[in-house]
């Protein structure tokens, strides 16, 4: 409920400020109809379609270790502002944990002429009908484990190198029945270069190494133990045209059992094909917010062919 309240005060505001963009020229003053470039107005949407052996988020596998099946759409605009939602199989254990919903909503854009993006959002996550064992007796039962994240993204890209410092915070970490009230920050860096075009006769044109670094916080005011943990993983990905294969291992470390159970943890291979495709295209999102080829990767492990953070 309070992610679904968040997600909607955000959108709200996207909305507000996006009507408000739009009906100004760069100056800031008004345009009337007659002179607006209404060629913009209905935006870009774009998506992907994901097969991978697992789903690894922050450290730990959302599937149990089995493959994953993810889906996204990313509708975005030419002043910055975007929308979407992301799709994913899940396995927790029970039989109403198979699937996981987020949508999202930000504003992305370059500072300048400078080397640096940025990017705000929101990010909610529901798990309807979820189903987990927390007495520990081996019986699941219904349980409250949406929740929702604000984001920020700083990112300094120069030729085929990127580097980008970014920040999420939950004020209710996994709802009402996993950690009820208990404010969380994950802090995360990710990192990637490109090979330079043109080596062996072009045949590694598209290859790019990647990695990621992070740290998840818990507020201990709230009367949880020390829960906090880091999690790292590194890959290469390699794009042909519309198909990004990618191989990546993941790692973490001082997970407590408190928080998860040690088959969910640990170093693992995860190889994934991606398939981008685009349903429109009016208006070219600007650089920050071309969400749709990347946003898989951001929202869940640590990589990105343009935003950080999946596998």
């Amino acid at each position: 409920m309070i992610a679904a309240k968040s997600m909607a005060a955000f959108a709200a505001g996207v909305v507000l400020l996006a009507g408000t963009a739009s009906a100004q020229d760069d100056h800031g003053e008004n345009v009337g109809p007659s002179t607006k470039d209404t060629s913009l107005d209905f935006g870009e949407v774009s998506g992907n379609v994901r097969l991978a052996t697992d789903y690894v988020f922050r450290g730990f596998t959302n599937t149990d270790g089995g493959p994953q099946i993810q889906a996204d759409l990313t509708w975005a605009f030419a002043n910055g502002f975007y929308l979407g939602v992301w799709s994913s199989n899940t396995d927790f254990g029970g039989q109403g944990s198979t699937m996981e919903i987020d949508p999202f909503v930000g504003y992305a854009g370059q500072i300048g002429d400078s080397p640096f993006s940025y990017d705000v959002g929101y990010w909610a996550y529901f798990y309807p009908s979820a189903e987990l064992d927390l007495d520990g007796d081996g019986q699941t039962e219904n349980v409250d484990i949406d929740y929702g994240e604000v984001y920020l993204y700083l990112t300094f890209t120069h030729g085929g190198f990127s580097l980008s410092p970014n920040i999420w915070y939950a004020d209710d970490y996994s709802g009402d029945d996993c950690l009820p009230d208990t404010p969380a920050v994950s802090y995360e860096l990710y990192g990637a270069q490109a090979v330079p075009g043109g080596w062996l006769n072009g045949w590694l044109d598209g290859l790019s190494i990647s990695g990621i670094y992070g740290e998840q916080t818990f507020d201990e005011t709230r009367g949880v133990p020390d829960l906090d943990y880091t999690f790292y993983d590194l890959g290469l990905s390699y794009v042909i045209d519309r198909f990004t294969l990618d191989v990546r291992w993941h790692d973490s470390d001082d997970v407590s059992p408190l928080f998860l159970p040690s088959d969910l943890v640990g170093p693992r291979w995860v190889a994934a094909v991606t398939r981008s495709f685009q349903l429109s295209a009016k208006a070219k999102a600007p650089t920050g917010g071309q969400r749709g080829e990347t946003r898989y990767e951001r929202r869940r492990t640590g990589t990105w062919t343009r935003k950080p953070g999946y596998a």
